[in-house]
């Protein structure tokens, strides 16, 4: 229960701290690409229905004549659906540049309020790669939304919301249970794929804090020989990395072959 809800926390306070480097362009932009991907998917999620028409009315001789606007419904959802796919990545974007910019200032703001001692605490290439890690979670939590989570979301109930209307409670089933089980096992992984990110996250830092040490005191190194001891370092840093990038790339893989085995389960 604790983790879970540290996790809700940890939840909470980045879409707070998004949340406060929005300003209005940046939040009108968020809604337009939500509409955007509501509108697109439910298209996604009609598409098929129109095509099944459209094979039902050619199946049958007499009503051929019927199959043009089923034909013309089934072109025009997907041109709509592939326009409007068209579109979000121009706003999601858009959306990533200001908050790239946003938090940039915050953060540059951050630092030079910072005392000396915490300064000299902490190595420069760590520093600013904390922002790059910043910068590269906000444009993924934007990318899921717009790509990943939403589009399900709104396919799942349209899709659910079409065969329930046409009473097929059995397949209504199916789909409940599917949308349980997909939920159960990315909850897991997230849950699992936490301290992994944790690691990898600590040894990027690690590696480039040795990077940018080692290119600003170059000439300390060659002064006192440490040119094959700093290379050493640095290829132990970048090993645990390399180590810790294919835990998490297998863990997402695992992730990814559950799902898999799931939707085949449900067809």
């Amino acid at each position: 229960m604790s983790s879970n809800g540290s996790t809700y926390r940890e939840f909470t306070q980045v879409f707070r701290l998004l949340g406060s480097d929005m300003d209005r362009r940046i939040a009108a932009l968020g809604l337009g690409t939500a509409l955007v991907v509501v509108t697109g998917s439910a298209l996604a999620a009609l598409a098929p229905l129109a095509l099944k028409s459209l094979v039902d009315a050619l199946a049958v001789p007499k009503q051929a004549g019927a199959a043009l606007p089923f034909g013309t419904a089934y072109l025009l959802l997907l041109l709509a659906g592939r326009l409007l796919a068209d579109v979000r990545p121009l706003l999601t974007g858009t959306i990533n540049q200001g908050l790239h910019r946003r938090l940039s200032l915050r953060f540059f703001d951050h630092v030079l309020r910072l005392s000396m001692a915490c300064l000299l605490r902490r190595r420069s290439g760590e520093l600013l790669h904390c922002l790059d890690l910043a910068t590269a979670g906000a444009q993924l939590v934007v990318a899921h939304l717009a790509s990943s989570l939403l589009p399900v979301l709104v396919e799942l109930f349209t899709m659910t919301t079409v065969l329930a209307h046409l009473g097929q409670p059995a397949i209504v089933a199916v789909f409940g249970i599917a949308a349980l089980a997909y939920l159960a096992i990315f909850a897991i992984g997230a849950r699992r794929m936490k301290t992994v990110a944790h690691d990898v996250s600590t040894s990027s830092l690690e590696v480039h804090a040795q990077l940018a040490e080692g290119i600003t005191h170059l000439e300390t190194l060659r002064c006192c020989a440490a040119e094959e001891q700093a290379k050493r370092r640095f290829s132990h840093a970048s090993a645990v990395l390399q180590q810790r990038c294919r835990r998490l790339d297998g863990l997402n893989a695992a992730i990814a072959a559950a799902a898999s085995v799931t939707f085949a389960a449900s067809m």
